[in-house]
């Protein structure tokens, strides 16, 4: 506040106190404090970003969506952007665009097994085992002890017709449960 006292158009401490007012759910407030950093520096990736996440509070899909393409206009490789981007198509079962959005986000990005486990559920809708099995392996490897991924990977070999990994798989879960008899409920 005292630096926007001295200084109005401080971008930093205008984008900070949108960020703590996001976060104390003054919306409003916050997306004004966006608004003057916009008419300041209309090409911030970063405000637009930060919009886009105030719409999704807001359960404003439609202007979050416009943020966060505007984001990625500017950005392309954005990576936080394009992860809420495939959420919110996702949500709207705009699933090619969906998986789009998704699968632009690098495998050495931190949000990459964000984006997976999304991916997963939208090729599991589409009967795309081959491809639930290549993501939930790739998924595994940040929980190797995650009991639900290798649930999925059991069914999708399952219902691929590979048998004999469903089987091994299904045999894993028993064996890391700590109480086999209930692995798998």
């Amino acid at each position: 506040e005292k630096t926007l006292e001295i200084n109005p158009t401080n971008k930093t401490a205008l984008l900070n106190k949108g960020l703590v007012l996001s976060k104390l759910k003054k919306y409003e407030k916050s997306l004004q404090c966006y608004e003057e950093i916009l008419k300041l520096d209309g090409k911030n990736k970063i405000v637009w970003n930060n919009k886009g996440h105030v719409f999704d509070l807001m359960n404003d899909n439609r202007r979050a969506i416009t943020c966060f393409e505007k984001a990625l206009e500017i950005q392309p490789d954005h990576e936080g952007a394009l992860l809420e981007l495939g959420k919110l198509y996702r949500a709207q079962k705009r699933y090619n665009q969906a998986i789009v959005a998704f699968e632009k986000i690098p495998e050495s990005s931190l949000y990459f097994q964000y984006a997976l486990e999304p991916l997963i559920q939208i090729y599991n809708d589409n009967g795309d085992y081959n491809k639930v099995i290549s993501l939930a392996s790739k998924l595994l490897k940040f929980y190797p002890e995650n009991t639900q991924i290798r649930y999925v990977l059991a069914q999708a070999y399952a219902r691929r017709g590979d048998i004999d990994h469903a089987v091994e798989m299904f045999r894993e879960i028993s064996l890391s449960a700590p109480d086999p008899a209930k692995a798998l409920i």
